[in-house]
């Protein structure tokens, strides 16, 4: 054997084993970094939702399901040609707000419906935003319900009739066991109607809507003649809930009034007077006590739309973040 060829063999060998120990024991590549997810923890998000169509005309539900006030935005409606059929200016939503809008259209054509096109409201989900109708006929009430919510002790809701009928029927709520605490009975509600109602509840979890539970009427579409309100275990609510209240304008002068209606002390927040989205002046209060108001009063030189926020940083824990905002037109 060739001793000078054996030894660079084992110097080899040394030199290889270290290496692989080296590939075979290497560290796990690092985690990558997440994102940080870029949306407010607060923020509107206008929702659309078909309500009805009757071959005369199309109901569309537009909500803001967001957990805050939404600002004006614009509802367009277009035909297959992408024509414009019909357009609205939605003058700002506040959480858990619906409108019901009704334009006319004809059987067998599919509209395409959408909320702020332009995006002019911070939404947190867009996709929600864009809504295809297809139309058939009927001369049939179609009555929905929608817009529910749990505010504190309070239970909101609301039944529209997006038919092509006059309908009459009843309205159940059941308590989370199933038990039906309350009824009511709507006399007539023409096409394009809303009513609302309101309960006051005796315990926590998810309440039951259901309209016409035994079919006294014939209903366009029942599928959307239910839906769940959830509430929570607040513990009677000891948090502050602020509320932007009395607007005027006149003589170059915007006043409101900031009321705490909630039961407990809010912690220190801004008030912010916009026009056309911008922010032109803002104030700043330490705190209000429960049932302690504020009024403020903010020179304005021009006309226009203007809006009054209340924490719009949302810097207290707000029990309802939906009366937070106003809006008031100034003719100067």
């Amino acid at each position: 054997m060739d001793t000078r060829k054996f030894r660079s063999a084992l110097a080899i060998l040394a030199l290889i084993g270290p290496l692989g120990a080296c590939a075979t024991h290497s560290a796990p590549p690092a985690e990558p970094t997440p994102v940080p997810d870029p949306r407010p923890a607060f923020a509107p998000d206008l929702s659309l939702e078909r309500a009805g169509c009757d071959g005369r005309s199309v109901a569309v539900r537009v909500a803001n399901v967001g957990r805050t006030y939404a600002a004006p935005f614009r509802v367009s409606v277009t035909d297959p040609g992408d024509a414009l059929v019909r357009e609205w200016r939605i003058e700002g939503l506040a959480e858990s707000e619906t409108r019901i809008l009704r334009f006319p259209g004809r059987a067998g054509t599919t509209y395409r419906v959408l909320a702020d096109p332009e995006a002019q409201t911070d939404d947190t989900d867009r996709f929600n935003n864009e809504l295809r109708i297809a139309c058939g006929g009927s001369d049939q009430p179609d009555p929905n319900v929608g817009g529910g919510q749990c505010i504190g002790d309070r239970i909101y809701f609301q039944v529209a009739n997006a038919g092509g009928g006059v309908g009459r029927f009843p309205v159940l709520l059941s308590d989370p066991s199933g038990r039906i605490v309350r009824e009511w009975e709507v006399p007539g509600l023409a096409p394009g109607a809303v009513h609302g109602f309101t309960h006051n509840r005796q315990q926590s979890g998810v309440y039951s809507v259901l309209v016409d539970p035994d079919r006294v009427i014939a209903d366009a579409d029942r599928s959307n003649n239910e839906t769940r309100i959830e509430c929570g275990n607040d513990g009677g609510g000891r948090q502050s809930d602020l509320m932007v209240d009395s607007p005027y304008c006149q003589a170059n002068e915007l006043g409101i009034t900031v009321l705490n209606v909630g039961a407990g002390r809010s912690e220190g927040f801004e008030v912010v007077l916009k026009r056309d989205g911008r922010i032109v002046e803002g104030r700043r209060i330490d705190g209000l006590r429960p049932g302690g108001s504020v009024t403020y009063r903010f020179g304005v030189v021009r006309g226009g739309r203007y809006e009054v926020i209340a924490d719009p940083r949302h810097e207290t824990p707000d029990r309802y973040w939906g009366n937070n905002a106003t809006a008031i037109r100034c003719w100067l």
